[in-house]
């Protein structure tokens, strides 16, 4: 009985196909899951020098991304108002 039963299934065709899409889907989520493993340990590293570059940091430090004007008062400076002659 079961060796008819292998005989059939080996003689037979029919889902060689939906194998052949079984195979090629395991291994592009077998890939997809080594890639983001790959990057999230990338990210890692990043985000802890980010943290730590910003824990380091102070407010007078990253006053660049401010305006000229902005720069002055937020480090104690000069008003940024018009001097008469």
């Amino acid at each position: 009985m079961f060796g008819a039963c292998l005989a059939r299934l080996l003689r037979d065709e029919d889902g060689g196909v939906a194998i052949d899409w079984v195979a090629l889907a395991g291994a592009m989520i077998g890939l997809a899951v080594l890639v983001v493993l790959h990057v999230a340990e990338g990210a890692k590293d990043v985000s802890a020098g980010v943290g730590a570059e910003l824990g380091n940091s102070h407010i007078s430090d990253i006053t660049f991304l401010l305006h000229p004007s902005e720069q002055a008062v937020a480090t104690g400076g000069d008003q940024g108002g018009a001097q008469g002659p």
